[in-house]
Formats: C-alpha cells, sequence, structure tokens
C-alpha cells in the first residue's frame, strides 16, 4: 500500500502536499470479538461527556494515513538524512471517514515510540495549526476530498479538535445499527506512484532509516494542476470502490 498516493490539498505557502495514502488502521485497539462488524470501528475517549460532537459519531471507517511531501528541512520539518530535496513523510495521523460523513484525523501516539523521527511523525502547516491534537475533523464532508483547499483543511480542523486519550475499538453486531458488510473490503492492488515531486519511502516500523528512494517529476503551471486532478479522480474512484 506504500506506492499509492491519493493527492489532497496543496498550501502555496510552505510549498507543502498533502496526500492520503490508502490502508488498513494501525492504532492499538481493544481485543477483537468473534461478532465483530468487519471495517467498522467504534472511537472511545477519556471525558468525552463532555464532548457532545464526538458523542454522535457512532462508527469509523478507516481509509489510511496522512502524509505530506515538502522540502527535506522546511520551516516545519527536521531535515532528513537523504539526498533528496523534497520527500514524503508520514504526519503521524490516519484518516477516518465517521458515521457523520466528515473526514476525521487520529493521531497515532505510538509514532512517538518507534524512534523513525525525524522521518515520522512529521511537523507540517497542518500539525502546527491544530497544535497535533489527538483527534480533530480534517473536513466536513466526505465529498469535499476532491475539492477542498488547504484552508478549507485547516479551518475544519481548528474548528473541532481535541486533546484527548482517544482508543479506536472493534463494534460488535449486536451494537451496530446499519447494514453488516458481507466481507471485509479489499485492498486497492499496489500501482505505480506518481506523487506531485520527487518522494522517498517512509519507514513505517520501527526502523529509523529509510529502506529505499524513489524518483518522480513534477508538472509545473497548468498542465501541473490538470495531472493533480486527473490523478485524484481516477483514484478517488477506485477509493469510493474500497470504502463500499
Amino acid at each position: 500500500m506504500h506506492d499509492i498516493a491519493i493527492p489532497l490539498f496543496r498550501d502555496e505557502k510552505s510549498d507543502e502536499d498533502y496526500q492520503l495514502h490508502p490502508s488498513y488502521s494501525r492504532l492499538k485497539m481493544n481485543i477483537r470479538p468473534n461478532d465483530c462488524i468487519p471495517g467498522i470501528f467504534g472511537l472511545s475517549a477519556k471525558n468525552t461527556e463532555d464532548v457532545t460532537e464526538l458523542q454522535k459519531i457512532r462508527f469509523f471507517i478507516p481509509l489510511g494515513r496522512l502524509f505530506v511531501n515538502a522540502q527535506n528541512g522546511n520551516c516545519f520539518n527536521k531535515r532528513c538524512n537523504s539526498f533528496l530535496s523534497r520527500i514524503t513523510r508520514w504526519t503521524g495521523y490516519e484518516v477516518f471517514l465517521g458515521s457523520d460523513l466528515a473526514i476525521w484525523i487520529v493521531f497515532d501516539a505510538q509514532s512517538l515510540t518507534r524512534g523513525a523521527e525525524p522521518w515520522y511523525p512529521v511537523s507540517c502547516g497542518i500539525t502546527e495549526r491544530i497544535q497535533r491534537a489527538s483527534i480533530a475533523r480534517l473536513l466536513p464532508r466526505f465529498a469535499d476530498l476532491e475539492t477542498a483547499e488547504f484552508e478549507d483543511a485547516v479551518s475544519s480542523a481548528e474548528e473541532m479538535r481535541w486533546a484527548i486519550e482517544v482508543q479506536i475499538s472493534y463494534v460488535k453486531k449486536e451494537d451496530g445499527d446499519m447494514p453488516v458488510p458481507q466481507a471485509r473490503p479489499q485492498l486497492l492492488q499496489p500501482q505505480p506512484t506518481t506523487t506531485l515531486e520527487t518522494t522517498a519511502a517512509v519507514p513505517l516500523e520501527p526502523e529509523p532509516a529509510p529502506t529505499r528512494e524513489t524518483r518522480g517529476v513534477e508538472p509545473v503551471g497548468a498542465q501541473h494542476e490538470t495531472q493533480r486532478i486527473s490523478r485524484f479522480r481516477r483514484r478517488f474512484s477506485q477509493l469510493l470502490i474500497w470504502t463500499q
């Protein structure tokens, strides 16, 4: 799954391109019951009684991880030991679709204990603006993924974010009020990465250094925007199939 990157939005000021890398969740979870709903999870957090917005969201579907492609050593991130001028790194956030049809990001606290810095979790414009909140609403609607701009995501995340202890848990069939899927959704088949700029593979295990690096060429001007939208629409349709 590391070879699939769905472009989201771009921060022109800091020259950062945000990407969604589809994958299953790797957050810590409770023991999986035999009668759980495949691919559907619930959110549990301390002091949620004070957060009525979170109480309304009963289910979460993992979409992947939030990555950022940026200059190696800009105003937000620390420079990695790499000859590449730009690299793609994980922000430490996983991306979820809530039952409210909004896009949520949840910080994986385990990323801080794996000794992989500065490869991940990497600081960027969004993480600085929301002060690395444990959970935040990235976008108010799933459909906004196709047209959202950087400031739209920042405004949404700043409006709804919390620094609370979050845990993702399995949902039992008896607790669900939605149709139970007959089979677990299949992951997208790996495809060659087409990113907005030169990228490096990021180690998602405890290794602090990358195992390989890949190069790409960034289109410029109008061609850049046209190709970005074309790639997004193609991969967005794949993501819709994957989440069904």
